[in-house]
């Protein structure tokens, strides 16, 4: 089995993503820490980080379509789930 270059690229840093989110979100659920305000740059710090390796793995997924021009159909039709996620973290942290 040889997957296409792109597909491995999606796999890993997608799921190194959304594993950097559940983290985040474990951390912040957890926290005992007297210093908030290190622990909030730090999980603003790890979402931008998980987002940007989602937003990467999601990109290199359209390098594998069988028609690569029409990518931009696959991104209309993505209206959920990432951007609750973040919507998701985002409040957790500002709260």
């Amino acid at each position: 089995m040889h997957p296409a270059f792109s597909v491995i690229i999606f796999t890993v840093t997608s799921g190194m993503g959304y594993g950097i989110f559940v983290f985040s979100a474990l951390i912040a659920l957890t926290n005992t820490s007297l210093d908030t305000a290190a622990l909030t740059d730090g999980l603003q710090a790890s979402t931008a980080v998980g987002l940007l390796c989602v937003t990467i793995g999601l990109v290199s997924s359209t390098f594998h379509l069988a028609n690569p021009k029409n990518a931009w159909r696959a991104f209309l039709r993505f209206k959920s789930g990432l951007p609750n996620i973040i919507r998701l973290f985002w409040c957790n942290i500002n709260r």
